[in-house]
C-alpha cells in the first residue's frame, strides 16, 4: 500500500513500519480486511499457511449498473441493481465489499485532511 508507506515516510518513519501498519489497522480495521484482496491482485497467490492471510473467498456479484423495471397492474416498480460482493474470512465473518471500501475511503479522507 503505497499510500500507507507514503504517510509513514511523511511522518518521519516513526514508529517502525510494522508498528505503523498495525496502528493504522487498529484505527481502521477495514484496511486490514482489504489487504488480502489487494495482495491477490499484486501476486499470483498468497501463502495460505500464513495466519495473516484471512480472506477465504468472495461471493456475490458486482454492480452491473442500471435498474430493473417491472410493470404490474399496480404500476411500474423501478429497482436499482446493487452490488452483492462479499468478503468472506476464515473466522466465519463476512463483510459487504461496498461497506468496506466506503469505510476505507472515509478513513483516508479524514486522515489526510
Amino acid at each position: 500500500m503505497a499510500l500507507r508507506e507514503r504517510l509513514w515516510h511523511d511522518q518521519g518513519c516513526n514508529p517502525d513500519l510494522e508498528q505503523f501498519r498495525a496502528d493504522l489497522f487498529k484505527e481502521c480495521p477495514e484496511l486490514e480486511l482489504l489487504r488480502d484482496f489487494v495482495e491477490t491482485g499484486k501476486h499470483t497467490g498468497l501463502d495460505r499457511k500464513s495466519p495473516a492471510v484471512r480472506l477465504v473467498n468472495l461471493t456475490g456479484a458486482e454492480n452491473p449498473g442500471g435498474v430493473v423495471e417491472m410493470t404490474s397492474p399496480f404500476g411500474t416498480l423501478i429497482t436499482p441493481l446493487e452490488c452483492t460482493l462479499t468478503f468472506n474470512y476464515s473466522d466465519g465473518k463476512s463483510y459487504k465489499v461496498t461497506d468496506v471500501i466506503k469505510r476505507v475511503v472515509d478513513f483516508w479522507v479524514k486522515k489526510l485532511s
